[in-house]
């Protein structure tokens, strides 16, 4: 069984690639800043979406102010 977690203040993803084993399952990765966020989705070939577009999808890089999130 793996672990499912979120990370907030991704940046480039330095702490997140500690993650990427067999244990973990990443759903989402949040960032304000869209150029640090999209150096990490291009890197783990997820997409890159912003917060408003954001529909609940797992294995996505989300861009905007989490606090404005919305989750159904």
């Amino acid at each position: 069984m793996k672990n499912t977690l979120i990370t907030l203040f991704t940046g480039a993803g330095g702490l997140d690639w500690g993650f990427n084993t067999d244990k973990y399952e990443l759903l989402i990765s949040n960032e304000i800043l869209e150029p640090h966020l999209r150096t990490y989705t291009e890197h783990c070939k997820i997409p890159l979406i912003k917060l408003e577009n954001y529909k609940n999808q797992k294995h996505v890089g989300i861009c905007g102010d989490i606090n404005k999130l919305n989750i159904d």
